[in-house]
């Protein structure tokens, strides 16, 4: 990674990290973040503008205070990876990075957009061959009513999450985002719940060509509980990296991919 996509990362992800402590406690200011990190409000400012990096063994401090996901710390930490390094740890970490880096992080302002499962699974289908922003053509490729699909497609558009291309076409306004969170949050608690939902449904279609169009196992886990925090982390590391390999080439089908690691025992 070069220095200056590095530090441009870096100022992302400790701006939009601010904007949203800032959301919920409007006083939490530049000053008062520094008094907190204990430096100065200057060498704060320097790097949320990107003109420094995080000092290594500060990266941790930011992470609590800021909030900031493990995907969002991970990406800190490795704008300090030597690029001479050939330690197979430094190479996993950069390669989970790559990733990891096309992804916008979205505010809680943009929340509205799981209010309904089909709105982000409409944006994703643009992104097939033949997409046609049309109620019908929408509603025969995910199975929602002619009458959802324009209202998912009057709100899409109006917002501003689809925009259209010179040649007529809509595309996805962002290519990649996520929400990034330490919390649970209403809105992405009721968007998972709708999509176990859809996998319900398809759970009951058990015909052998459903069957071999799917993944839907588990296992269970006598496990450490102090791993569990790195084993969320690899996971949501896979699911994008795996969302990037479905991605590449031809896109005829949408698919959705979710992860869960739950505890059984009380």
């Amino acid at each position: 990674m070069k220095k200056a996509d590095s530090l441009e990362i870096q100022a992302n992800i400790l701006t939009k990290a601010m904007e949203r402590v800032q959301r919920k406690n409007p006083s939490f200011s530049l000053r008062s973040a520094a008094k907190k990190l204990e430096i100065s409000p200057s060498f704060l400012s320097r790097l949320m503008k990107g003109k420094t990096k995080i000092p290594l063994d500060r990266i941790d401090d930011f992470s609590k205070l800021l909030k900031l996901d493990k995907i969002s710390e991970n990406l800190l930490l490795e704008i300090h990876l030597d690029k001479k390094a050939s330690s197979l740890a430094s190479a996993n970490l950069s390669s989970k990075s790559n990733t990891m880096r096309k992804y916008e992080e979205l505010p809680e302002t943009h929340l509205d957009l799981l209010e309904k499962w089909y709105y982000i699974a409409i944006l994703d289908l643009s992104g097939c061959e033949s997409f046609k922003l049309t109620p019908k053509h929408i509603s025969n490729k995910i199975g929602i009513t002619e009458l959802e699909a324009k209202g998912a497609i009057d709100f899409l558009t109006n917002k501003k999450y689809l925009k259209k291309e010179a040649n007529g076409s809509h595309t996805k306004a962002m290519p990649h985002f996520r929400f990034p969170t330490k919390e649970s949050l209403s809105y992405i608690r009721n968007y998972h719940k709708q999509m176990l939902r859809k996998a319900f449904e398809e759970l009951d279609r058990v015909e052998q060509k459903d069957f071999e169009k799917r993944l839907i196992a588990g296992v269970s886990i006598a496990c450490n509980p102090q791993k569990i925090a790195e084993a969320q982390t690899m996971l949501n590391e896979a699911m994008y990296r795996i969302a990037e390999f479905l991605n590449d080439g031809e896109k005829k089908e949408l698919y959705h991919l979710m992860v869960s690691l739950w505890p059984i025992s009380k």
